[in-house]
């Protein structure tokens, strides 16, 4: 008679080992999440450096195409005040302007978006007009993902930068992170003196006007005509365009808003702060924890900014390149190394970087 099998019961997960492996998964997920983040970031900012050398390939081709870049913004104004004057500001008045991310747009596979809007055709006022035979004003609100860097937290159409149209409404228009550099200076108003803040700027350092001390150095400005021969520093030490980030961290308190750019154009009034939706300059720090950041560079990238230069060549800046403010003789000198690479012909060594 066989004898009946003793059948061995198996012996469960204790409670203290249950936790010791959700402690080691825990701390392994720790481990991980740093590095994957680190990945995921990695992945967007090589993301938007190839925005940027796309970028730089547009102007290059436009370059080719007419035998000068694009200008940063086209003035049409219905009166142009003399150096210091004010702008009008009756309903209608024309201070919403073209601007170079708008004449490039057949250069970055946009051409259809290019006719829609008849760029350089009709007044971006009355392209922006709701009502018209075709709605331009919806096109102009719809994300271009090569003008977006990857990192950034912007919404996609930039409720912070307005640009008027016909009737004097403001319109909010689809927002970039990519600014123009402008100049190396800081700002001066009709009185003569320099200043960080609003001046009447447009026909001086982002215009461009009669006192050569006063006018941008960069590569684009107001009805700029930069070609290749006017970058007389060389073409692999100008920087062309750069990263400008929705906001800026600040250490204690509420982040800084700099409000990135707009794709299509300039609004002008007599606030220079206004002439920054696709313009920017170095007379700040990158990534500028300050109220100033709406002016410069900046970005969501760690330690640093992205340009494009204008040999079509994408360098990482470190937010601690050589930089500073300071004047000598009443000018704005240019005597830094970031100023120098904001400056297409100022003559100095740039030095490393």
């Amino acid at each position: 008679m066989k004898q009946p099998v003793l059948l061995r019961s198996r012996r469960g997960f204790t409670l203290i080992e249950l936790l010791v492996v959700i402690a080691i998964i825990a701390i392994l997920v720790a481990l991980l999440l740093p590095a994957v983040q680190q990945a995921r970031e990695a992945a967007r900012r090589s993301s938007c450096k190839n925005n940027l050398k796309q970028l730089g390939l547009a102007l290059h081709n436009y370059h080719d195409t007419y035998n000068v870049f694009p200008p940063g913004y086209v003035n049409q104004f219905d009166t142009v005040p003399t150096d210091g004057g004010t702008y009008s500001t009756a309903v209608g008045a024309e201070r919403s302007a073209w601007g170079w991310g708008a004449y490039i747009l057949p250069n970055m596979e946009q051409s259809a978006l290019f006719d829609t809007l008849q760029v350089g055709n009709i007044r971006i006022k009355n392209a922006i007009t709701a009502g018209g035979p075709q709605d331009r004003l919806a096109a102009m609100t719809n994300p271009i993902a090569t003008y977006r860097c990857p990192s950034d937290t912007a919404p996609d159409v930039n409720t912070s930068k307005v640009l008027q149209d016909s009737t004097g409404t403001g319109r909010n228009l689809a927002t970039s992170n990519y600014i123009a550099v402008n100049s190396s200076r800081r700002w001066h108003t009709s009185a003569g003196a320099w200043v960080t803040g609003p001046g009447e700027a447009q026909l001086n350092q982002w215009g461009g006007g009669p006192d050569a001390t006063r006018s941008p150095n960069g590569m684009f400005w107001r009805n700029s005509k930069v070609r290749m021969r006017d970058i007389t520093d060389g073409t692999s030490n100008t920087l062309m365009v750069g990263e400008r980030a929705w906001e800026v961290a600040n250490p204690v308190g509420t982040p800084f808003a700099c409000r990135a750019g707009v794709v299509f154009g300039e609004q002008i009034t007599n606030e220079q702060s206004e002439v920054h939706r696709g313009l920017g300059a170095t007379s700040s720090p990158l990534n500028y924890a300050n109220g100033n950041c709406n002016k410069g560079f900046s970005s969501q990238h760690k330690g640093g900014v992205q340009f494009v230069l204008a040999d079509g060549s994408v360098r990482f800046l470190s937010e601690n390149i050589n930089f500073n403010s300071e004047f000598t003789g009443g000018t704005n000198a240019v005597d830094t190394t970031l100023e120098r690479l904001a400056s297409r012909n100022d003559g100095q060594v740039v030095g490393e970087y």
